[in-house]
């Protein structure tokens, strides 16, 4: 979450209270960070062929779908956890 608090520091993403489930948080990007993506988007795709140089497409997909199932696991256990103080916990 600091890193969430400083990107909304920076005026980069707001967070939006879920109108279906009020436990949850969405964080949406604001205009300057769309602009930021034009940039850093190629840049992204520059690092990702540079790590991946000399990987058959099979095994960037499976380090994809590692990483994926990775990411998954992590916020399961971030909707699983307790509201912080800054979340509004009592």
């Amino acid at each position: 979450m600091v890193a969430v608090n400083s990107l909304v520091k920076a005026g980069f993403v707001r967070r939006a209270l879920s109108a279906k489930d009020r436990r949850k948080v969405h964080i949406h990007l604001t205009p300057p960070a769309r602009a930021l993506q034009i940039v850093l988007l190629p840049l992204a795709a520059e690092v990702n062929a540079i790590a991946t140089a000399g990987l058959e497409p099979a095994e960037v997909e499976a380090l994809r779908r590692a990483l994926r199932r990775i990411s998954d696991n992590l916020a399961d256990q971030v909707d699983d956890a307790p509201p912080t103080a800054d979340e509004g916990a009592a």
